[in-house]
């Protein structure tokens, strides 16, 4: 009886991954037909643009920026975002261009320079295969089984991510490859989370965490790889690239955090963004934000453990939820595939992951 109640549930497992899977194909097959279909078209070398007057990729083209900037003397000057944007309507040709923020720390130009080589839509390809490989291959090697990738790599949010262009099959990786090896490898897994810094959002508690886990050598590993990658940006754009980040760039994020209304609000799911929208001044979002925050840690340690809230902090705790929903809603669809499997990190990671990235 109970061989047959575990064939059953498994059968009924199957079937529902196999409907999901099939349900992504449909979406993905149908909007992306249509996105392609109102595109217009300017060839390979300039960012084609789409009915809503973005670049194909929307986000994408901060990314390749970035990669052409590491032959034109560092991303110092995109700083400025009056002369960001003139470069990228320059670039496109059109003055109508959307407005553009240039966001990311310095190192992620040690990743995306070989994007600078290649003209536009090759590179927006290239990205997009890259990281849905490096994506798939965490997710197989953190525990998910090989009849659900297909399910993985048509996820919802990795349609997303191809649309924006953004980098969370990238951070994915990072991510699930780190939580993945903090036993079995944790000097992999302080290298990929130091990687990771080039979303420091995702940093913001998990330093924490992992020093109330005792993770040390994780730790070491992480701030060994993040100094490499400040001293190598450093050394190759000048040791004022950093203070200049900080001085100018930081400013901006803060100000689309906190005062950019309608124009971003609606698209982050935080308490900070909810309680702005409504009217709370800054600093009371920011307290309902700290509250929130630490009731997450709390309810997920009282009920998981300490190895347990580890994970949540990557959404719970961010205000700037809305810069890393597709890196962190990409790893919950691996925390659904490899807890199937039984993976020994899974299960207990799987819950926090996804209620937070609810």
């Amino acid at each position: 009886m109970a061989r047959t109640r575990d064939y059953k549930r498994a059968s009924a497992a199957d079937e529902l991954y196999a409907r999901f899977t099939f349900a992504s194909a449909v979406l993905f097959l149908g909007l992306e037909i249509a996105y392609i279909l109102s595109v217009q078209s300017s060839g390979f070398a300039k960012p084609p643009i789409d009915n809503g007057g973005f670049a194909v990729g929307r986000d994408f083209i901060n990314n390749w920026m970035s990669g052409r900037a590491a032959s034109s003397g560092g991303p110092a000057a995109w700083f400025d975002l009056s002369t960001y944007n003139a470069a990228l309507r320059h670039l496109t040709g059109r003055a109508d261009f959307p407005v553009h923020f240039w966001s990311y720390p310095p190192h992620l130009v040690l990743f995306t320079a070989p994007l600078g080589l290649l003209p536009y839509v090759p590179a927006y390809v290239l990205w997009c295969i890259v990281g849905l490989a490096l994506y798939l291959f965490a997710s197989w090697s953190g525990g998910a089984s090989k009849k659900h990738m297909l399910f993985l790599a048509l996820a919802p949010a990795v349609l997303v991510n191809a649309f924006f262009g953004q980098n969370g099959c990238l951070t994915a990786a990072l991510l699930i490859g780190g939580l993945a090896n903090l036993d079995r490898r944790p000097l992999l897994a302080g290298i990929l989370f130091g990687i990771l810094t080039i979303k420091p959002q995702f940093g913001m508690l998990l330093p924490i965490v992992l020093l109330m886990t005792g993770r040390w050598r994780v730790i070491a590993a992480a701030v060994a790889t993040t100094a490499a990658l400040v001293l190598v940006t450093s050394l190759w754009f000048g040791f004022d690239i950093w203070p200049a980040y900080v001085r100018e760039v930081m400013p901006h994020q803060d100000g689309l955090i906190a005062d950019s209304g309608n124009f971003n609000w609606p698209m982050v799911a935080s308490a900070f963004a909810n309680a702005r929208r409504v009217g709370l001044s800054t600093e009371a979002a920011w307290a309902l934000q700290a509250v929130t925050s630490a009731a997450a840690v709390v309810r997920w340690s009282g009920r998981f453990g300490a190895s347990a809230i580890r994970f949540c902090p990557t959404r719970c705790s961010s205000p700037r939820r809305f810069c890393s929903r597709p890196g962190c809603s990409i790893t919950t669809w691996w925390c659904s595939a490899s807890s199937s499997r039984g993976c020994a990190s899974a299960p207990t990671i799987r819950l926090p992951i996804m209620h937070s990235c609810s």
